[in-house]
């Protein structure tokens, strides 16, 4: 094992890997204002959402909330979906993610998402200087544990995260139902629950 790390740390693989441990997300530069905030009910909010949509750190998600839903997977086939948790009064919590009511045939894990910069520079060429950065959500993080994930909420934030299910080859065909438990500080705040045929 020694010496696979030293050829990897020969080949500068080695900070690839230690860094996928522990993702320190950038800072804000720039908190969007968005009314819509106040109309919603206090606590913690979760849905499951259109993976290819954007998402903004702090702009409330123009969705409709959604708890239940059924995804259609072939034996041998791994696939993804993203969740959605946001609130407006909820501050600085500790809250847990985890995977409930799994079947054995069904390898399912929920990993949070993380936030990287970007702004509107969409073209090849010299980037400007002058453009402001703002967060979306792009890095999928590593589920560590089976206990669960964990990440510390603020209020206004959006918090998306990742589900993905490999099916074994040998799974029967049938309906399976798993769901995804969001605990804080009280204990269970929210359940997803989703359909695996």
């Amino acid at each position: 094992m020694r010496q696979f790390c030293n050829i990897l740390l020969l080949l500068g693989f080695m900070p690839l890997i230690l860094s996928a441990k522990v993702y320190v997300e950038p800072t804000d530069s720039i908190r969007f204002y968005d009314e819509r905030w106040t109309n919603i009910e206090s606590g913690i909010h979760v849905s499951w959402t259109d993976k290819d949509v954007s998402l903004v750190r702090h702009r409330l998600p123009d969705i409709e909330e959604c708890s239940d839903t059924t995804i259609y997977v072939w034996g041998g086939e791994r696939i993804g979906m993203r969740g959605l948790l946001y609130t407006k009064d909820v501050k600085d919590e500790l809250l847990t993610l985890k995977v409930a009511k799994c079947k054995s045939s069904l390898n399912a894990h929920v990993s949070w998402m993380r936030y990287v910069l970007t702004d509107t520079f969409d073209r090849c060429g010299e980037h400007p200087d002058n453009l402001v950065p703002w967060t979306v959500a792009e890095v999928i993080d590593n589920p560590l544990t089976k206990d669960g994930v964990q990440l510390v909420v603020d209020t206004c934030e959006v918090r998306p995260f990742w589900f993905s299910v490999d099916v074994d080859r040998r799974c029967k065909p049938g309906t399976y139902p798993v769901s995804v438990v969001v605990s804080g500080n009280n204990g269970v705040k929210k359940m997803l629950n989703i359909n695996v045929v």
